[in-house]
């Protein structure tokens, strides 16, 4: 079981105060505007960002983080995903799951016959 859930990847910067252009890994990409903070990890290091602020543009979230001053900046940030610890995740109820929780999982049919490993 992973400690943290991916809920979003950086895939470009917006502007130039330093905002990044996120493609959302949730159902619910309004989820942003409950989150104070994120993690990104890079090169093995995790660190804590503040969100300032969030928008939407077509199908992606922009997000503003404290720790981000300007384009340069939120330019070294490509390519990493967001995170959250298990902790701040979505509720989920009793028959639901989180993908990366399904991933080599076994799978059966209705019969009990195994079908697999997803």
């Amino acid at each position: 079981m992973y400690e943290f859930l991916q809920v979003g990847k950086i895939v470009n910067t917006h502007g130039i105060n330093g905002e990044v252009k996120v493609m959302p890994l949730t159902n619910d990409p309004e989820r942003y505007e409950t989150l104070d903070w994120v993690y990104l990890e890079r090169d093995n290091v995790r660190e804590k960002l503040t969100i300032e602020g969030v928008k939407y543009f077509k199908n992606f979230v922009i997000v503003k983080f404290k720790e981000v001053k300007d384009m340069n900046e939120a330019g070294k940030l490509k390519n990493l995903f967001l995170l959250v610890d298990r902790e701040h995740a979505v509720k989920l109820r009793e028959d639901e799951f989180f993908i990366c929780d399904l991933i080599e999982s076994n799978i059966f049919d209705e019969n009990g016959k195994k079908l697999g490993v997803l």
